[in-house]
């Protein structure tokens, strides 16, 4: 049970990860609401005071999107696998 649930955290993190770099990255003529962005990316909340470098985005937004990603990818993997019928 644990290496299931430890895969879906690792997948759950690299998604955020790459949300999170994705948004930094997103041309400026994609239409993102901030709803949008901060839906999907919630760390940048911190970010209303200040237009974040790329630095800061990648030292202190991304590990945060990535660990509320592999947070939500655990539970997703622990509530799966406790709905499987045990094999015996």
């Amino acid at each position: 049970m644990k290496r299931h649930v430890l895969q879906s955290a690792l997948v759950g993190g690299a998604v955020g990860y790459l949300v999170t770099i994705g948004i930094y990255f997103a041309p400026t003529s994609w239409p993102l609401s901030p709803a949008i962005v901060f839906g999907l990316c919630s760390p940048l909340l911190a970010s209303f005071t200040v237009d974040p470098s790329f630095t800061a985005v990648a030292s202190v937004f991304v590990p945060l999107n990535a660990l509320l990603y592999g947070a939500v990818g655990a539970l997703i993997g622990v509530c799966t696998r406790s709905q499987r019928p045990h094999a015996g």
